[in-house]
């Protein structure tokens, strides 16, 4: 069992658990409490050590205006493997993004996962 959390906790790390995306655009409003999600993804990807492991990763972000009732937070999500996710961030924590970023990375970690 110790086996499976440590290698669940390697991938899991920032700077692994990225290598998995190929591209993410981020569409939020800077002054709606329910980006926070969006924001706290930003801040991660747009850090030195994932940008470091995962040079490759195109970051688009798209700041919305706040005048539409619609606007939500919206995370577009494209993995090394092809698949792409839309996610609503509205209404989720940043743990939630990140587990369903796992979640997909999981299915084929010997795509993108390098040996450290």
């Amino acid at each position: 069992m110790g086996v499976l959390n440590r290698t669940m906790r390697r991938i899991k790390a920032p700077r692994n658990l990225f290598r998995s995306l190929r591209a993410c655009r981020i569409e939020w409003d800077p002054f709606d409490d329910r980006s926070t999600a969006a924001r706290e993804l930003l801040r991660q990807l747009s850090g030195k050590r994932v940008r470091q492991g995962n040079p490759d990763l195109r970051l688009e972000t798209i700041m919305q205006d706040g005048q539409r009732a619609e606007a939500v937070a919206r995370v577009h999500l494209e993995f090394v493997t092809g698949e792409k996710r839309v996610l609503d961030a509205s209404g989720m924590t940043f743990r939630d993004v990140r587990d369903e970023i796992a979640a997909v990375a999981m299915k084929d970690p010997t795509r993108w996962m390098k040996e450290s």
